[in-house]
């Protein structure tokens, strides 16, 4: 009996020592991986804090130009997809592993956390919603883009100046647009009749000849939309044709127009510029929190 009682008394020690020993190693393993639970959301907010910043900081110069200045809508919303970057290539996919507990297990200790069968489960699981998570952010970007080639933005100018260069712009291309609030229709049949009825030395004195587009295009009814936002001094152009002839004419003579006005100095740029630099230096006090506590877990 002694004897049987000395040994149940070992068993236990030893399986005391084990459960003691596996819970020093796991304790271990949480302090020294760079787990997203104490490192990856500062990775996450650094990503997302430094497209944004560089974005904010560009739109603060072009807010500070002498001259307006005329983007595609592509690139324009190229610039909105650079600034979300951050949240889209890594918020999303922590987002993804912490709707459930398990995957949490799974997304800060690896795929070998708990059982082989789980681990390669959750691991499948996982790569399939990434894979599909990124297939929509794609898909929905191209899509966006496209529907983007309809439009034109203008930077940094206000109403008065835009209208005075677009009746410019208009003018120069003996171009007539019937207007109707904040829509524009160019008809270009119309306008190469009427300028042909006109009598010779009449109408405004550095007018050009009048655009004589090819058939299927003077044909063509053109619906340009303006949409005017004061507080960012900013114009969209909504067309309603994407690849008119018509818009490309009215767009680079309308960039002429706009590179010879001056703009008064305003607000906007400096204080987007003022906060491009409080994101950045937000950016580098989370680097620097990062690696210094980085570096006190592989001393400690």
């Amino acid at each position: 009996a002694a004897t049987a009682d000395a040994r149940l008394t070992l068993t236990r020690a030893a399986d005391y020592n084990t459960h003691a020993a596996d819970r020093t190693i796991d304790r271990w393993r949480r302090r020294r991986l760079p787990t997203p639970l104490r490192e990856g959301r500062s990775l996450i907010l650094l990503a997302f804090l430094l497209p944004l910043a560089f974005y904010v900081l560009v739109l603060g110069i072009i807010n500070r130009r002498p001259n307006p200045l005329l983007v595609a809508g592509t690139w324009d919303f190229t610039g909105v997809l650079f600034a979300a970057s951050g949240f889209l290539v890594f918020g999303g996919p922590f987002v993804i592993s912490s709707l459930n507990e398990n995957w949490r297990v799974f997304f800060l200790l690896g795929p070998h956390s708990g059982g082989s069968g789980d681990g390669d489960r959750l691991w499948t699981i996982c790569l399939l919603m990434s894979v599909v998570y990124f297939l929509l952010v794609v898909a929905g970007a191209g899509w966006v883009l496209w529907l983007q080639r309809k439009q034109t933005v203008i930077y940094n100018v206000d109403l008065a100046s835009f209208e005075e260069a677009w009746a410019g712009a208009c003018a120069r291309l003996g171009l007539r647009p019937a207007r109707s609030g904040t829509s524009y229709l160019f008809d270009p049949a119309r306008d190469l009749l009427a300028a042909t009825a006109e009598k010779a030395g009449e109408g405004a004195a550095e007018a050009r000849p009048p655009r004589k587009f090819a058939a299927p295009e003077a044909r063509q009814l053109v619906l340009v939309d303006v949409d005017y936002f004061r507080s960012m001094r900013h114009v969209t152009l909504r067309w309603s044709a994407a690849d008119s002839l018509l818009r490309k004419e009215v767009e680079t003579e309308l960039a002429n127009q706009l590179s010879e006005m001056q703009m008064l100095p305003s607000d906007l740029g400096g204080w987007l510029t003022v906060l491009a630099f409080a994101l950045l230096l937000l950016a580098f006090l989370v680097g620097s929190a990062l690696l210094a506590y980085r570096y006190a877990m592989r001393i400690g």
